[in-house]
């Protein structure tokens, strides 16, 4: 049994769950209210001494043995939010159990894997990137691990004069690509808002397109986000 205790002489309504507590009284908290409690507004309460818990037999009048009684697990730990706090951490939760599966559901599925290309030496215009040098992006292409979204890719490369276009190509090298990239006395770069979506075991081609000085010593990492 979870109860509250108004031991004030004026009635405290608790905004987050609706709890009216009235003076002097005891209030008996569902259990599938006490997240709701467990927010800054019910912390000054249970700090300045205003409201107390009660197990049904007994007053914690210690307020922070009686907060951890009162909340379930880490239900009891409180969690500055954005939402309750000054803290610019774009939560809403009030309580740490509440931020740990925040932080599960906004982040299960959407990490982030990179395929790698490292290219030693200059590469011949119309050639197509493999894993690194010594491999025929042609022949041998790119493979794309699981379901996922292209979304960004970084490029680098030795020459700060360098001048090219990327081209890429899904599963077919010789059909048209889906995404063109075109940089004119760039070194390394940085190019995001793609959303290209590939199935697992799908192909990607990069075709490299000279346009002057000759790129060298070249690395390129593609970002992908499962789906």
């Amino acid at each position: 049994m979870k109860r509250l205790k108004n031991t004030t002489g004026a009635d405290l309504f608790h905004d987050n769950s609706g709890i009216n507590l009235i003076s002097g009284q005891y209030i008996e908290v569902d259990e599938s209210i006490v997240y709701r409690c467990l927010d800054t507004q019910m912390w000054n309460w249970f700090d300045n001494g205003d409201v107390i818990f009660n197990d049904g037999t007994s007053d914690y009048t210690n307020k922070y043995e009686g907060w951890h009684r009162f909340g379930s697990y880490a239900f009891g730990i409180p969690f500055l939010s954005e939402t309750n706090s000054t803290r610019n951490n774009d939560f809403t939760s009030i309580s740490v159990q509440e931020a740990i599966e925040e932080s599960k559901s906004t982040t299960e599925g959407k990490s982030r894997f990179v395929i790698g290309i490292i290219h030693n030496g200059t590469i011949g215009d119309e050639d197509y990137f493999g894993y690194n040098e010594l491999i025929n992006g042609y022949d041998t292409p790119l493979l794309v691990a699981k379901d996922s979204t292209f979304v960004e890719f970084t490029f680098s490369n030795q020459k700060d004069n360098a001048s090219y276009s990327l081209y890429f190509f899904r599963n077919d090298p010789d059909g048209t690509p889906f995404l063109t990239v075109s940089k004119t006395d760039t070194q390394y770069f940085v190019y995001t808002g793609i959303s290209q979506n590939f199935n697992s075991g799908d192909r990607i081609y990069v075709q490299y397109i000279d346009n002057g000085i000759n790129a060298s010593d070249i690395g390129i990492n593609l970002y992908f986000r499962p789906i």
